[in-house]
């Protein structure tokens, strides 16, 4: 199978069995995982905005957009980052490598909460409310999770 079958076997397990899904991966599985789940949530979320970008490049087709647009993807990014950050402090260092797996629901959370955001059913909370939630939602399932996971074996020095 291959990598990104792999990561939705696995997606889908930390939906279903966490617990069991974390302790059966080997030493090296899910080493992508993180990078998956910043592609999934930049589609998911932020497709909109990269249409945008990629449409505001091709009119005014000058550096200027090119940065801008650089600058609008790089910030859409920062909510995964954060809780990716969070989550690998939650679990601590010899668990750390399983950060990225822990961000499912914060994968399936944040689209839905955009969503429902952007028809104005959210108006009570803060813009940044989406991912906020989305975030915590992905640390709560580290937290559940990091008795299961077995620590990284110590590199050879």
């Amino acid at each position: 199978m291959n990598g990104v079958l792999q990561w939705i076997d696995r997606s889908g397990g930390m939906l279903v069995a966490p617990r069991r899904t974390v302790a059966a991966l080997g030493e090296d599985d899910g080493r992508r995982d993180g990078t998956w789940a910043l592609l999934v949530w930049l589609l998911g979320v932020h497709v909109i905005d990269l249409f945008q970008v990629a449409a505001r490049v091709g009119a005014l087709r000058s550096f200027d957009a090119v940065f801008g647009g650089v600058a609008d993807v790089a910030i859409s990014l920062l909510p995964p980052f954060v809780a990716t950050f969070v989550v690998e402090l939650a679990l601590g260092t010899g668990r750390a490598h399983r950060a990225g797996t822990c961000l499912v629901p914060m994968l399936l959370l944040g689209p839905v909460l955009h969503m429902l955001e952007n028809a104005g059913m959210l108006r009570a909370l803060a813009s940044w409310a989406p991912d906020v939630i989305a975030g915590v939602a992905a640390l709560a399932l580290a937290l559940y999770v990091k008795p299961a996971v077995p620590p990284r074996a110590k590199a050879a020095t």
